[in-house]
């Protein structure tokens, strides 16, 4: 069939041809065609570069179902593919926060967890240069830090270890309070079982953990599993994985 190849995928011409489903891509994916041999991509819908070649996406935590249908289109656009449940053939976590079961399968597996700002980030330079989504300045850029969404409190810790972790906290993505909140706290650690924090962490099922759990998360760059940390004998009830 025919292929148009459009500089811009900002113009009226671009939106009536691909409002016609015609085979329509970008200089750049001619140029990768030509430089790395890769195959022009399927014509059922537009690529406008081929910054993604080779990622298979999914998503996770995103908060909201806007959110996640413009970052899916901007995969496309650049030659990446989108799946919905995480498979084997998964390469990328796209993150909004940490916690899900999706991310879970993403440490067992060590893949990595990206922000959505790495998405945007390709297409950005993308529209400037030959750019490739892999690259490890844009991969470390936009990792997703270990306590993204969490939000930590201590008890029993000691002034120097308080501050360690208060200082830690914002680095590593979470935010660090010195209240226990219900339904805003996701994290205390844990240094003295006997004192109230604790008593009320545990009624409002808020995860209690050691305070190895925080600094392995951030050695390993991935948020570890409450359960291998807990304090004591897990709750009965324990709290839900936020998927």
């Amino acid at each position: 069939g025919c292929i148009y190849v459009l500089e811009s995928f900002d113009t009226p011409q671009y939106k009536t041809l691909a409002g016609k489903c015609r085979w329509v891509i970008g200089p750049a994916v001619v140029l990768a065609h030509l430089k790395h041999g890769w195959p022009l991509p399927a014509s059922n819908q537009p690529v406008f570069s081929m910054a993604m070649h080779g990622v298979v996406a999914c998503f996770t935590q995103l908060g909201s179902a806007e959110k996640r249908q413009q970052l899916s289109k901007l995969v496309n656009l650049m030659g990446g593919k989108v799946q919905g449940d995480f498979t084997r053939y998964i390469t990328h976590l796209i993150a909004g926060q940490v916690g899900s079961t999706k991310y879970s399968v993403a440490r067992k597996f060590a893949l990595p967890v990206l922000l959505p700002s790495w998405v945007e980030a390709c297409w950005e330079e993308g529209l400037q240069r030959a750019v490739l989504a892999t690259e490890e300045g844009l991969l470390t850029s936009h990792r997703c830090p270990p306590l993204t969404g969490c939000t930590i409190t201590v008890t029993g810790l000691d002034e120097h270890e308080r501050s360690k972790v208060k200082e830690l906290c914002k680095s590593a993505g979470g935010t660090y309070t010195g209240e226990l909140t219900k339904d805003i706290c996701t994290h205390l650690l844990v240094g003295n079982k006997s004192s109230t924090k604790y008593k009320y962490a545990r009624q409002w099922k808020i995860y209690c953990v050691t305070p190895r759990w925080f600094y392995e998360s951030i050695q390993t760059g991935y948020c570890q599993a409450e359960g291998d940390y807990d304090v004591d004998t897990p709750p009965e009830e324990e709290p839900p994985e936020r998927k």
